[in-house]
């Protein structure tokens, strides 16, 4: 499942003009989703208001700091080895 799958896509700009895409899923079936990136300011205000797990890569120090302390810290879900994420390589290799 892609960004463009999601119940709900937002596009919005990052740094130098760049766009990101985020995308909100419902339920709990999903095989796989992604691909995951890393967090960004607006992505807590996503988690804040959906009420919503929240997946990703990585994150700039002061936002995973924003992250840990806020009221869904429980809800992050950060790729690395002790994490159910899967990353999926262009050679099809696959890496935890």
């Amino acid at each position: 499942m892609g960004a463009f799958t999601g119940r709900y896509r937002f596009e919005y700009y990052t740094e130098e003009g760049s766009t990101r895409f985020a995308a909100i899923f419902y339920g709990n079936n999903a095989d796989m989703v992604g691909p995951i990136r890393s967090g960004r300011f607006i992505d807590g205000n996503l988690v804040r208001g959906y009420k919503a797990v929240f997946a990703f890569g990585s994150a700039y120090v002061a936002e995973m700091n924003r992250y840990r302390n806020s009221e869904y810290a429980n809800r992050l879900v950060v790729e690395g080895p002790s994490t159910p994420l899967k990353r999926f390589e262009p050679n099809g290799a696959i890496t935890w």
